[in-house]
């Protein structure tokens, strides 16, 4: 059994296909990679390790969380972007003053939390099938009345050398009612 960190939320309300969750404000570190879906994830995770590290200003070291974050953006053809964003939510532990990183390509950012529409799932990381999820994230969403407000993201909770089968990931976006 993993004693990561996960990021907390509490359920609201169960949908057949989602969980309407809701989540307290958080810090996350992000970094804008270009390349492909895979290798942005893949490139970027250096960078973020560095951080949680210690290469930032006040030589903080962080625990590693779940999940990992990364954008599905797609333009408005529904081409992928030439970029993504992947970020680390830091535990819950870090309030306030959460130190710049030393990598000026990465951002410190307080996310305000608020009402995500979420989906479980199992299985290996391909960027085809988080679009499939998300699309189907976003339809269900807006069917059940939700307004989503924010890109789909890829939620990944376990790291690469764990067995397709057995990896548990989410599509969330964030929603109003």
């Amino acid at each position: 059994m993993s004693m990561t960190e996960k990021l907390a939320y509490r359920v609201v309300e169960s949908f057949p296909d989602f969980e309407l969750r809701e989540y307290q404000p958080f810090y996350l570190i992000e970094i804008d990679q270009p390349g492909d879906w895979l290798r942005a994830g893949n490139m970027a995770f250096r960078p973020l390790v560095g951080y949680i590290s210690g290469e930032n200003a006040q030589r903080q070291k962080f625990a590693m969380t779940a999940p990992v974050l990364q954008t599905a953006p797609q333009d408005a053809s529904g081409a992928a972007a030439a970029k993504h964003t992947v970020a680390f939510v830091l535990p819950a532990s870090a309030r306030g003053e959460v130190p710049v990183a030393s990598d000026p390509r990465i951002r410190v950012v307080e996310n305000p939390g608020g009402l995500y529409a979420a989906a479980k799932f199992r299985g290996s990381w391909s960027e085809p099938m988080f679009n499939e999820r998300a699309r189907a994230l976003t339809a269900a969403a807006e069917h059940a009345g939700l307004t989503c407000v924010a890109s789909p993201l890829t939620a990944r909770y376990d790291g690469p050398w764990k067995p397709g089968f057995a990896k548990h990931n989410e599509v969330m976006v964030a929603v109003k009612r």
